[in-house]
């Protein structure tokens, strides 16, 4: 009985709290928002946040000659500026949401829009790509830490089309000028990096919310099509001219319910794999340096993760040839390519898992 009790307690004890945070967010976050906004126009100076005051300086004195216009101005936004949220018809039809939209600080609309342990400080398009590419490409979303800026840039010379990047800093970093110079650094290092690569920022004090940051890369993708990748990874053949260039996988991708497997690989010996000039190019590469062992399925130790690829089958079919995956299981974590706004999206509630 007495154990009974407690969980009734605590029952209500976070009921009331829950319900007190909806309140609170519903209520207070208009009314502070519309101060905000009347603050910052007759006082700008008091409602520019620290750290998105070190972003523009920082912006400015660099320089970057081949940032658009539109995304300065995007760097330049104080965190409270006014997004406006309306009720979806279907939430109106069913007795839900609000008939007349509900301001909101922008912060506020995006930390939700991908909160995961708590709201993060999200700016999307900190880097802008110049290069133009047309709408059914395949953009590869990735994200990487501050400590493997140098790992990204490999990946980004290895492959030809837009990229869409996620890049977590903490915001308890004393070195944040110094990271927000290597990711300049690396941004301007080559032109294909300034021309495909689309960044993002995560700010907060959480190391592993890696599929939040999924879900950044994939919704600010700027094509129809998006494949999810690992940095360490290093596409070593041109899928996506062929993909593009067949009308049936397209039109497979455009349903929405398909997704393509990349098969995936990897050397045992670490010192194998540094180079990656030296990785195959064709598939008769691939298959020689497997059948001598220098190369191996990725995660071989767990057969659950890959095996429903059907490897025996890849290499028996022919260079290009597609077949359907008819062994799925659910442990089943392979690379695919699909409609980026098909499938579901990642379970941000998980930390530092691909569920």
């Amino acid at each position: 009985m007495f154990l009974l009790r407690v969980f009734k307690i605590c029952s209500a004890l976070y009921l009331f709290a829950a319900v007190l945070h909806t309140t609170s967010q519903l209520f207070s976050s208009p009314v502070h928002a519309g101060i905000s906004l009347l603050a910052k126009c007759r006082f700008p100076s008091l409602v520019a946040s620290s750290f998105q005051s070190l972003l523009v300086k920082r912006t400015a004195s660099k320089n970057i000659q081949f940032v658009p216009q539109d995304q300065i101005s995007l760097q330049s936004r104080t965190s409270q500026e006014i997004v406006l949220w309306t009720s979806s018809p279907f939430a109106l039809e069913n007795g839900l949401g609000h008939s007349d939209p509900i301001p909101m600080s922008e912060d506020l609309f995006l930390s939700k829009a991908f909160s995961s342990l708590r709201p993060s400080k999200i700016i999307p398009f900190f880097y802008r790509r110049t290069g133009s590419f047309e709408a059914d490409d395949i953009t590869i979303t990735t994200l990487v830490t501050s400590n493997r800026l140098q790992v990204f840039a490999r990946l980004v010379e290895r492959y030809s089309g837009p990229i869409s990047v996620t890049i977590h800093i903490k915001n308890s970093s004393e070195n944040v000028h110094e990271l927000l110079d290597s990711i300049h650094s690396v941004y301007t290092s080559t032109p294909k990096m300034s021309s495909n690569v689309d960044v993002h920022l995560v700010v907060d004090a959480f190391d592993r919310q890696f599929n939040t940051w999924r879900n950044i890369a994939r919704f600010f993708a700027r094509t129809d099509f998006v494949m999810m990748l690992d940095i360490d990874f290093s596409p070593c053949t041109d899928f996506r001219s062929a993909i593009r260039s067949s009308s049936a996988m397209m039109e497979k991708l455009r349903t929405g319910t398909a997704a393509f497997v990349v098969p995936a690989f990897e050397y045992p010996k670490h010192e194998d794999g540094i180079d990656a000039a030296r990785f195959p190019q064709t598939k008769t590469e691939l298959i020689a340096q497997v059948d001598s062992g220098k190369i191996t399925v990725f995660h071989a130790f767990w057969g659950p993760g890959h095996s429903s690829t059907q490897y025996e089958r890849y290499y028996a079919s022919s260079p290009g040839e597609v077949y359907r995956v008819d062994s799925y299981q659910a442990a089943y974590e392979p690379y695919v390519i699909f409609k980026k706004d098909g499938p579901p999206w990642q379970a941000h509630i998980f930390v530092g898992t691909w569920l």
